[in-house]
């Protein structure tokens, strides 16, 4: 299956050939998943990322217009009515190191314009599962480290504070886990507070009232990460039977009826979550290779690899700029699995200062594969 991944961002008029995909630069006005697709992004958004004071822009991006209604104008699937999604499952992987402060906001401030022009987009009747998850591998903070004045999460320098320890007996089970959704992000820059979730779930819904402020305050999951980034481990787990059961930390989150459109974002230049992790739990499933997170994302769909869309935000390519993001030969074995995916990827550089021309594409690209989409009923 060929597969149709554009870059949301000026590269030239050329079109280049980059490990066996095809790359085409695209503005940000112009879209970015089919140079034919005639869907506008509605954007109420801010882009200032590379402000001064990103965490406090991100704020004001989400304090405004944070009321993410419904449209009517949705498209349903009426030649074929036994096609067509009015569920999406939404998995945001975010990178939670050091170094991704801008990433994060202009994440933030994209969201509301890319849920709005999904809701105009897809079936009036569609409902949303949102979760957040972050890519921290190992070494969260508990009350034996925090008691060791010498540990790192008591060093600032670190990108550590005094929230994190001193809050350390008010997070649960699942908030120590890998893959479970992100509720109380702790830690520098981070929303360092218990998110206020509607239908107490540890993902988002798609009648949250205030949907637009909850994914900004689970997704500002702050910069206090081990540097030792693993977004395809947090995947794997996030998507796990073990997580997703009765009971379980993400109970409910994947429907056998949606479709699962997973994002990850990173700048990551390194390839650690392609080596065995001591604090893996196997009951997870196997995470140590391209072929392991491919079949985690299709088993999630009971087979289904149409079901599934994959968006990478990743160190590759320039930025709108002219600058580039990549770091050597960074984010190789990430483009090796959205190219699994034949034209159900999307790829953009993570170092554009907004994400608004990405997700443009992001949605012609879920739009597309709602109306392929044959439900498990």
């Amino acid at each position: 299956m060929q597969r149709k991944t554009f870059f949301s961002v000026i590269l030239s008029s050329t079109l280049l050939f980059s490990t066996g995909m095809l790359i085409f630069g695209c503005s940000n006005s112009s879209g970015g998943a089919d140079p034919g697709s005639d869907i506008k992004f509605d954007s109420d958004l801010g882009t200032d990322s590379e402000s001064d004071d990103t965490q406090k822009q991100a704020d004001s991006d989400t304090k405004g217009d944070t009321n993410i209604q419904s449209s009517d104008e949705g498209s349903d699937n009426d030649s074929n009515p036994a096609y067509g999604c009015e569920k999406v499952d939404f998995l945001f992987v975010i990178d939670n190191s050091v170094s991704m402060k801008d990433q994060q906001a202009a994440l933030i401030s994209s969201f509301p314009g890319f849920m709005k022009t999904i809701k105009k987009t897809l079936s009036a009747k569609s409902d949303y599962h949102i979760m957040v998850v972050d890519t921290d591998a190992s070494g969260r903070c508990t009350k034996e480290t925090c008691a060791d004045e010498t540990s790192k999460c008591r060093d600032s320098d670190k990108g550590f504070d005094e929230y994190v320890c001193d809050h350390v007996d008010d997070f649960t089970s699942c908030d120590m886990s890998w893959g479970a959704g992100v509720v109380h992000p702790a830690g520098a820059a981070a929303s360092n507070e218990l998110c206020a979730i509607h239908g107490g779930n540890r993902y988002i819904i798609g009648d949250d009232p205030d949907m637009a402020a909850t994914f900004a305050c689970t997704a500002r999951v702050g910069l206090s990460g081990n540097p030792a980034e693993r977004p395809m481990d947090a995947m794997v787990a996030a998507v796990s039977d073990k997580l997703n059961s009765a009971g379980a930390c993400n109970e409910a989150f994947i429907r056998d009826d949606a479709i699962l459109v997973v994002t990850f974002i990173t700048d990551d230049p390194n390839t650690e979550d392609m080596e065995p992790d001591s604090e893996w739990d196997p009951d997870l499933g196997p995470s140590d290779s391209v072929d392991d997170w491919y079949d985690a994302l299709v088993g999630a769909k009971n087979g289904d690899t149409d079901a599934v869309v994959v968006l990478g935000l990743l160190p590759v390519g320039e930025n709108e700029a002219g600058q580039s993001c990549e770091k050597g030969d960074s984010g190789q074995h990430w483009l090796e699995l959205i190219n699994r995916f034949g034209d159900h990827g999307l790829i953009g550089p993570v170092c554009e200062e907004n994400y608004v021309g990405f997700f443009e594409g992001a949605v012609a690209l879920i739009d597309d594969t709602c109306d392929e989409f044959k439900p498990v009923k």
